[in-house]
């Protein structure tokens, strides 16, 4: 199986020092809420934004601590 990282091969092959590269990697949520729970599949529609979470308060969108909390707790975020 081939895995690719061509982004960081781009920026070593054009000059840029290996010990100045940092890769980063998105730890948020996007998400949305179903129109019917048990239509949970793939395209199942969901037109209302995910609730927002209780540290960012954003809409449809939560941070990987909140993401974390609602996973070790079960908790829903109201």
């Amino acid at each position: 199986m081939l895995v690719q990282n061509s982004s960081v091969h781009y920026w070593i092959e054009n000059g840029a020092p290996r010990d100045k590269l940092v890769l980063g990697m998105g730890t948020y949520g996007r998400g949305v809420t179903l129109d019917n729970p048990k239509e949970n599949g793939i395209y199942a529609p969901g037109n209302a934004p995910l609730r927002a979470g209780p540290y960012t308060r954003e809409k449809g969108f939560w941070g990987y601590n909140e993401v974390n909390l609602r996973l070790e707790t079960r908790k829903k975020f109201d």
